[in-house]
């Protein structure tokens, strides 16, 4: 499961969403790996980190977790890929 936040689409990535939005994985506990990809504007380039998130952040890729990921962001930021 991927989860593209990018700043001109969802606004400011601040500590506080970060955290919630590592307490939803929580809830959605599963065997599915799951990336955070960062993004940002650099002039005309585009610039993305991708971070392989820890072991115990497996998750289920249930409807739900779509859905509750998107609204915490505001957008849709989760691509599931099985």
């Amino acid at each position: 499961v991927h989860f593209i936040l990018t700043g001109d689409q969802i606004g400011p990535v601040t500590k506080e969403r970060l955290e919630a939005l590592k307490s939803l994985l929580s809830l959605h506990r599963g065997k599915v790996p799951a990336f955070l990809h960062l993004s940002r504007r650099q002039g005309e380039q585009k610039r993305e980190t991708v971070l392989a998130l820890p072991e115990e952040l497996k998750v289920n890729p249930s409807p739900s977790l779509v859905r509750e990921v998107d609204h915490l962001f505001g957008s849709a930021v989760t691509i599931v890929v099985m």
